[in-house]
């Protein structure tokens, strides 16, 4: 995974741009696991559950691999995936949101440790970059933003998942989703 993200930052560089690194991205994927879900006899039968749940899980991961592209472009990597990997709080709140279901208390324990860490790595007060607070702000604030719409986006995702289509094999899930 973390490759990807680097080989879209050498793509950056050279001129790609983010709906295109995206696209090419996910054609490739679904079209490599088409292939084995074909070769593999896997069967593909939808539930009409499925039917409707697989597009828009397919276009909330869309809108997370846009931000996600587009927090790399402006970010370094590493900052960008640190910032996505709020996640699994996205995930908890989203959970919580939709399907009523309380995070576990070793979630909401974890949360301010890793909210922290984060503020700590982004230096969102300046002091390390010696821009100040504003300074600091406007040079990452965008792909901070992109970093975290990506990351509540596949928390949302996560969750739609789990709820509406975990009984379907992960071979074709990630195929259509990826489609």
């Amino acid at each position: 995974m973390g490759a990807n993200h680097v080989a879209a930052r050498v793509a950056f560089n050279h001129g790609a741009d983010v709906a295109t690194a995206v696209v090419f991205r996910s054609a490739v994927t679904a079209l490599v696991v088409g292939m084995l879900i074909v070769l593999q006899g896997v069967p593909l039968q939808l539930t009409a559950k499925h039917r409707r749940a697989l597009p828009a899980i397919g276009v909330l991961i869309a809108i997370q691999s846009l931000c996600l592209y587009s927090a790399v472009a402006r970010l370094p990597v590493a900052l960008a995936l640190l910032a996505f990997n709020t996640y699994p709080l996205w995930t908890a709140l989203w959970a919580r949101v939709v399907y009523a279901h309380r995070p576990e208390r070793r979630v909401l324990m974890a949360m301010p440790v890793m909210l922290v860490g984060l503020a700590l790595a982004l230096d969102v007060f300046g002091a390390a970059s010696g821009l100040g607070a504003a300074g600091q702000w406007s040079r990452i604030g965008a792909g901070v933003a992109f970093a975290l719409g990506a990351a509540a986006t596949f928390g949302l995702a996560l969750v739609f998942t789990q709820h509406e289509a975990g009984d379907l094999d992960g071979r074709v899930r990630t195929a259509a989703t990826m489609g």
